[in-house]
């Protein structure tokens, strides 16, 4: 597990309207960008949303397949997933289906990381909690350490999460959010978000 986590504001954004989005369903998709191999700093740089009903693993899997591919191209790697649970509850503990996304990944992949949708507060400015791998019998929980920091990275002086969700709801932006699974009803949409601005 790394020791610290940067998000790009964008990325962050993605992950929050995907979950607004649907906020009556359980969401998951990738984190995609980097990690220093001196120090293990994650650093994500995009996401790409998977799913908003159901995971199945087919599905997954194909899924996978083209995200490695669009990867591969861009010289950006799979670093971890995210999940939101329906309701934007409190309630932190990942579904069986993410557990079992979390572990393969886990076991692939050298520095990964797992981060759970949850309000956004005082304590939580990014509103996301960081998850670590607690052995095979106690699957994810909640990082208790407090070793591992989110930092917020900005293109522009706007960090302010609360602010920025604000306008894209206002603007109705977080309804035009692609998933992989919106593509698989609908090939036309772009299931990598290239053209979405906050």
């Amino acid at each position: 597990m790394s020791s610290s986590i940067s998000i790009y504001f964008d990325a962050l954004c993605k992950i929050h309207c995907h979950a607004l989005k649907h906020p009556a369903s359980s969401i998951n998709g990738l984190l995609i960008g980097s990690v220093d191999k001196k120090d293990q700093h994650i650093i994500v740089k995009d996401v790409i949303p998977l799913f908003h009903t159901y995971t199945l693993s087919p599905l997954f899997e194909v899924a996978m397949i083209q995200i490695e591919q669009y990867c591969r191209i861009n010289g950006l790697d799979i670093i971890g997933l995210y999940n939101g649970n329906q309701n934007l509850s409190n309630e932190l503990d990942p579904e069986p289906i993410v557990k079992r996304i979390s572990d393969i990944l886990f076991s692939e992949l050298k520095t990964m990381s797992l981060l759970t949708v949850t309000k956004i507060e005082d304590d939580c400015p990014s509103g996301l909690v960081v998850m670590d791998k607690a052995g095979s019998e106690h699957g994810w929980i909640k990082n208790k350490r407090n070793v591992v920091s989110i930092d917020i990275t900005a293109d522009n002086k706007n960090t302010d999460i609360k602010r920025t969700l604000k306008d894209i709801l206002l603007q109705g932006k977080e309804s035009s959010i692609v998933d992989f699974e919106d593509y698989t009803n609908n090939p036309s949409l772009d299931w990598l978000n290239k053209s979405w601005k906050r």
